[in-house]
C-alpha cells in the first residue's frame, strides 16, 4: 500500500486516497481469506481434492509422513520430470522431495519454451536448480525442422535470447537424419488490411491458396496460430467461407444442425405433442417432403399442415417405434433416435461431415456425463431431465480433426505440436506491452537467491487492486507508475516471455513457415508493416534482427524475395493478400480439384446398415428386421397356455404409458414379494405413467400371479431372471442390444419370456412380427454359452394368454 502515496501525490490527495486504497486492500484480502477457509471446509466435507491439494498435501506427506517418505523410498527407483521450465515454486519443492526418497532423477525442459507464466511457474527456477545441482546436459540438435527452418531459429534467437540472458543455443541436424531433413520453405504473407477482422479474411484467403496451388499438401498438414482464442475463431469461420474445415468450434453445440436433428427426434418421441420439434424435423431433414415449403402452410392452416407431417414416412417411423424407445435409457433413446432419422448417414451428405459426426460424438458425450451426474446425485436419468441439461449446460462444438481440417489454435496450446507447414499471425502485437496496468494485479515476488532446501522460502504473493474499474488508462498516474520497480519489472517479465512464445511458434514447423504480416497504408509514409511482435528480437545493440522485403507490391500467387536475419539472409516467396482475396471460380466456389473443395457425392455412398439394432424394435421397423435377416412369414405362433379370463381397462389409455407401467410392475416383483406390497408399487406406478385410472392395480397384480404360477408348475426348479440384459454382434456387423423380461434358466435349458400388453382378439396374427426379437435373444443367449433355448414365450397379461413362438 506505501507503494501507491507516490500516485495519490500525483492526483493531489495523497492522505484521503491512500486510506481509500488501505481500506480496499484490507477487505478484498479478508474476503479472501475468509472464501480459501469457506472453500477448505467444504472440499473436506464432500471429500474432493484440487489440483493445488495434490501438490500441497503430497509435499506435506513426502516431508513429514514417516509411512509415505519410506514407502517413496521402497517404490521409487527413478524419478523423471518433464517440461521442467514450467515449474512452479512448489512443484520444485515437491520434485526435490521425492528425489530425495529415491536418490535417481532426470529433468528434462527448455527454458527458451517457458511460456506460463500466468500459471505462476517461474522460469528462473531451472536456471538456478541447473546452475546448482550441478551435472547437466544441453541438447543442441533438432529432431523436427528442416535444415532452413533451423538456421532460421538460429539466427534469429541464439543472439535475441542471448542478449536477454539465457544461454546462447544454436541447433544442428543429426547426421540420422541429414538427408530427410533437407531444403525447407518460407513464405511471408502481407496482409493488406487495417483490423483484426480484415487480417482474419487475408489470412485465410493465403491459406486457400496454398490448398489450391499444391496437390502435395492437405488441410491437415497446416497450422494456424494465434495470439488469442477470438483470434482462432475469426480465421476458422473465414477458412469456412472457403469451404475449408478448421479445428475450432463455433457457437454452441445446440445450434448445429446435426444435434438440432437429434434432440427433436429426442424430444418427438418422448412427447407425439412435442409440435415444434416436429417442425424442426421437418425444417431441418432434407428427406420429409414439406421440408422445403414448410413454414407457409403451417401459418395458413397449423392444424392441416401439422396432420400432413406427420404423415410422411419419416414421422410414421417415429411414432412406430415411440412405444419400445419409452422403456430405453436417455444414452439408448438418443442413439436410437440418431438411427430412426438416419442421421450417421445423412451427415456425410452434408459439408464436413467429419466434423459433424464429431458433433454428434460431443453430444453423446454430454448425455454421458449427464448420467454421471444423474449417479452422483442418485437421481433418476429421464429423457427430458437430459433435454434441459443439454440446454442448460451450454457445450461448445466440437473441434475439428482429421487430415481434411486446418488447425487453428493459440501459441500456447500448440506448445508440444508440430505440423509440415506452420502460419504465425498476431505479429503486430506489441511483445512488451507498455500497459500502466501491468503490474497490478497478482504476481510472485522474491527475496534473494532461491533456496534449493527450501523453494518457497522468501516468496510472496504481491496483490495491487487496480482501482479505476474497467477504465484502461489513466493519464494522471501513468507517469509515478511507469518510473516504479514493479512497472519495470513487469514489462521485462512480459517481454521476456513474449520472446520465448515467440520462439515456440516458429519452432513448430517441420518444413515450411509462413509470417503473417499486417501491411497498412499511411498518407505520410506509404505502405507500412506491422511488426511489434517480432521486432522484440532485438541483437545486443538493441537492432531488430528480422529485415523484411521492402513492402511494395506483389501478387497473391507470390514472388521470390529476401528476408534478412540477423547476418544471414534467406529466400522467402513474397504474397500481398487482400481481405477480399483467395482461389474462386466463377460460380463463387474454391477453385481447384482438391477433393476437400468438393461435396461429397450422395449417390456414390456405401449404404451401411445401423451400427446398433434394438431387438424390441424388430416389430414396428420391418426394414430393420429385412436388414438383420427377419421374415415374420417364417415364424409360426401357436397357443402355449391359458392363464385365465381377461384384464378389462377403462377409456383409450396411452397404450405406450400403459405398456411401460405394466412392464415395470412386472420388473419390481422379486421372488416372494408380497402381494399388499406389489399392490401398491402397482398403483405408484401406474400414477407416475398417467394410467392410473385405465386399470385397477390388483388387475396387474393378479396377472403377474397367474404368470409366477404357470412357472412354479411348469419348471419348479428354474432361477429366474428379469429385465435380463442381452449383447450380440450379428453376420451382418451389426450389434443387438436390449433386456429380456424374463428368462427362466431350467436344468434343461433356458426359456425366454416376453410381455406384450396388447389387449386386441387377433392377438395371434400380430404376434409374428415378434419373432425377431425372440430370436435376437435366443441367438444371444446361446452365444453367451446360458444353454440350449428350449421356448420363446410371449405373455399377453390383458388377454390372459401364453404364446409360443416357432
Amino acid at each position: 500500500v506505501d507503494g501507491v502515496v507516490a500516485v495519490a501525490a500525483e492526483l493531489g490527495r495523497a492522505r484521503e486516497l491512500h486510506d481509500d486504497l488501505r481500506t480496499l486492500v484490507a477487505g478484498v484480502t479478508e474476503c479472501a481469506a475468509e472464501a480459501i477457509d469457506a472453500y477448505s471446509e467444504y472440499k473436506r466435507r464432500q471429500g474432493l481434492m484440487d489440483y493445488v491439494d495434490q501438490e500441497s498435501i503430497v509435499l506435506e506427506l513426502a516431508r513429514e509422513n514417516g509411512r509415505v517418505r519410506a514407502g517413496l523410498a521402497d517404490s521409487l527407483g527413478s524419478m523423471f520430470v518433464d517440461e521442467f521450465q514450467d515449474t512452479s515454486p512448489i512443484q520444485l519443492a515437491l520434485f526435490l522431495a521425492l528425489h530425495e526418497r529415491c536418490g535417481d532423477s532426470l529433468w528434462v525442459g527448455d527454458p527458451k519454451q517457458a511460456i506460463y507464466g500466468f500459471r505462476g511457474t517461474d522460469p528462473s527456477l531451472m536456471n538456478e536448480a541447473t546452475a546448482r545441482l550441478g551435472t547437466h546436459t544441453t541438447l543442441d540438435k533438432s529432431w523436427r525442422s528442416s535444415t532452413l527452418l533451423v538456421e532460421l531459429a538460429n539466427a534469429l534467437f541464439a543472439p535475441a535470447l542471448g542478449a536477454r540472458g539465457y544461454q546462447a543455443v544454436s541447433l544442428g541436424i543429426p547426421i540420422e537424419r541429414e538427408e530427410e531433413a533437407a531444403g525447407g520453405r518460407i513464405e511471408t504473407w502481407y496482409l493488406d488490411s487495417k483490423n483484426q477482422a480484415n487480417d482474419a479474411k487475408a489470412t485465410a484467403a493465403g491459406v486457400a491458396h496454398l490448398l489450391a496451388e499444391r496437390t502435395d499438401l492437405a488441410p491437415g498438414d497446416i497450422a494456424v496460430l494465434c495470439r488469442k482464442n477470438d483470434e482462432c475463431a475469426r480465421i476458422a469461420a473465414e477458412l469456412r467461407s472457403f469451404g475449408i474445415d478448421a479445428s475450432v468450434g463455433h457457437g454452441a453445440l445446440s445450434e448445429t444442425p446435426e444435434c438440432r436433428l437429434a434432440t427433436a427426434a429426442l424430444r418427438y418421441l418422448h412427447d407425439p405433442g412435442d409440435t415444434l420439434a416436429l417442425a424442426e424435423i421437418v425444417h431441418i431433414h432434407p428427406d420429409h417432403a414439406a421440408h422445403d415449403a414448410w413454414l407457409g402452410p403451417l401459418i395458413a392452416s397449423p392444424a392441416e399442415a401439422l396432420g400432413e407431417w406427420r404423415g410422411d414416412p419419416l414421422i410414421e417411423r417415429l411414432d412406430a417405434a415411440r412405444e419400445s424407445v419409452a422403456r430405453l435409457a436417455p444414452g439408448e433413446a438418443l442413439e436410437r433416435a440418431i438411427e430412426l432419422v438416419g442421421l450417421d448417414r445423412l451427415v456425410d451428405s452434408w459439408s464436413r461431415p467429419a466434423r459433424r459426426r464429431a458433433n454428434l460424438d460431443a453430444l453423446r458425450g454430454t448425455c454421458a456425463s449427464y448420467l454421471d451426474s444423474c449417479a452422483a446425485q442418485r437421481s433418476a436419468a429421464t429423457v427430458p431431465g437430459f433435454i434441459r441439461y443439454f440446454g442448460e449446460s451450454a457445450p461448445k462444438e466440437a473441434t475439428g480433426t482429421g487430415p481434411d481440417t486446418v488447425q487453428v489454435l493459440t501459441y500456447h496450446l500448440a506448445k508440444g505440436l508440430e505440423w509440415p507447414l506452420v502460419v504465425l499471425t498476431s505479429l503486430d502485437r506489441d511483445g512488451a506491452p507498455g500497459d500502466i496496468r501491468s503490474p497490478f494485479g497478482v504476481s510472485v515476488e522474491g527475496q534473494g537467491e532461491i533456496s534449493l532446501d527450501a523453494p518457497l522460502s522468501g516468496r510472496a504473493l504481491r496483490y495491487w487492486p487496480w482501482p479505476f474499474g474497467r477504465q484502461e488508462n489513466v493519464p494522471a498516474i501513468a507517469r509515478p507508475i511507469k518510473a516504479s520497480r514493479e512497472y519495470a519489472e513487469a514489462v521485462e517479465r512480459a517481454h521476456d516471455e513474449a520472446l520465448r512464445l515467440l520462439y515456440v511458434g516458429v519452432t513448430r514447423a517441420r518444413n515450411e513457415l509462413v509470417l503473417a504480416v499486417r501491411r497498412s497504408v499511411t498518407k505520410s509514409k506509404g505502405p507500412v508493416l506491422k511488426t511489434a511482435w517480432l521486432d522484440s528480437l532485438t541483437g545486443a545493440a538493441g537492432t531488430p534482427l528480422l529485415r523484411f522485403p521492402a513492402p511494395s507490391a506483389a501478387s497473391e500467387s507470390g514472388e521470390a524475395a529476401t528476408l534478412g536475419a540477423g547476418d544471414t539472409s534467406f529466400e522467402t516467396l513474397l504474397r500481398v493478400l487482400a481481405p477480399g482475396g483467395g482461389p474462386a471460380t466463377a460460380s463463387g466456389q474454391p477453385s481447384g480439384e482438391r477433393h476437400l473443395y468438393r461435396q461429397p457425392h450422395v449417390a456414390a455412398r456405401v449404404e451401411h446398415p445401423p451400427a446398433h439394432l434394438s431387438p424390441s424394435s424388430l416389430e414396428q421397423e420391418p426394414e430393420a428386421a429385412a436388414v438383420a435377416g427377419f421374415d415374420p412369414a417364417q415364424f409360426r405362433v401357436t397357443l402355449y397356455a391359458e392363464l385365465g379370463g381377461r384384464i378389462g381397462f377403462q377409456g383409450a389409455p396411452d397404450q405406450t404409458a400403459l405398456g411401460t407401467a405394466v412392464h415395470e410392475v412386472f420388473a419390481a416383483a422379486y421372488p416372494g414379494i408380497p402381494e399388499e406390497r406389489l399392490a401398491r408399487v402397482a398403483e405408484r406406478l401406474l400414477d407416475r405413467w398417467g394410467v392410473a385410472g385405465s386399470v385397477a392395480a390388483r388387475d396387474i397384480v393378479t396377472a403377474h400371479h397367474r404368470l409366477a404360477q404357470l412357472i412354479a408348475s411348469t419348471w419348479p426348479e428354474a432361477e429366474i431372471h428379469r429385465e435380463w440384459p442381452v449383447s450380440l454382434v450379428l453376420a451382418n456387423g451389426q450389434e443387438a442390444q436390449g433386456w429380456i423380461d424374463l428368462l427362466v434358466k431350467t436344468p434343461g435349458g433356458c426359456v425366454i419370456i416376453d410381455h406384450k400388453t396388447y389387449p386386441g382378439r387377433d392377438a395371434a396374427e400380430r404376434l409374428q412380427r415378434y419373432g425377431g426379437q425372440l430370436s435376437l435373444y435366443q441367438q444371444a443367449v446361446e452365444q453367451a454359452g446360458a444353454g440350449p433355448v428350449t421356448a420363446r414365450l410371449l405373455h399377453l397379461p390383458f388377454l390372459g394368454i401364453v404364446y409360443a413362438v416357432e
